[in-house]
């Protein structure tokens, strides 16, 4: 079966967010944290996830070209600094707690990004790949899906999104664009320059 890495893009490292993620927080959203939740989740490149509290752990079972492929991803929580408890995902390949857990390209195990070799897309991006990176992720939090290009509207303000916070994003949209087009500017800048006194001089 091969372990975490085994899923890993020879030609380098994997991008977080290239597979489907456990994260902490879609989790509690629909009550898979809580004591005794037996259901599903749907994951887009694996399909129906079954899932099952066992004491502390989240018990996982998904369809791989017909056999199951199940995991036990175990659960620690320490106390928030003013009340409340924050919960963590334990890697089941080196025990390192973390709020995401991520599937391995082969789709085959689950584990924290360092045991699945992913590094975030930003690093080793210039300022456009950045600002490009960020539009995308706050697209993302309008309810986009697919491909997102530069001149590409803004969506609409989502169904029970609050105006204030949809402003907020909006405004966030607008200052990655304008980080993307004046660092592309100032990068091609002088290449049009030296081709225009070219082209003057002969």
């Amino acid at each position: 079966m091969g372990g975490p890495n085994s899923g890993r893009r020879r030609e380098g490292k994997a991008y977080v967010g290239c597979t489907p993620a456990l994260h902490v927080s879609n989790l509690r959203k629909v009550g898979a944290l809580n004591s005794g939740f037996d259901g599903v989740l749907s994951w887009p490149v694996v399909g129906d996830v079954a899932a099952r509290m066992i004491g502390r752990a989240l018990s996982l079972a998904w369809d791989l070209d017909g056999q199951t492929v199940t995991h036990l991803v175990p659960l620690s929580s320490s106390p928030c600094n003013y009340g409340g408890v924050r919960i963590w995902l334990i890697c089941p390949s080196c025990g390192a707690r973390g709020t995401a857990l991520h599937l391995t390209t082969d789709k085959k195990h689950i584990a924290c990004r360092h045991c699945c070799g992913m590094t975030y897309q930003t690093k080793g991006a210039d300022i456009v790949g950045r600002g490009h990176i960020k539009r995308r992720k706050l697209f993302r939090r309008l309810g986009h899906v697919g491909p997102v290009y530069r001149y590409d509207d803004v969506p609409r303000r989502p169904r029970g999104m609050h105006a204030e916070t949809y402003g907020r994003i909006v405004t966030a949209i607008r200052a990655a664009e304008d980080r993307i087009d004046r660092a592309f500017t100032e990068s091609v800048g002088p290449l049009l320059y030296r081709l225009l006194m070219r082209s003057a001089g002969g």
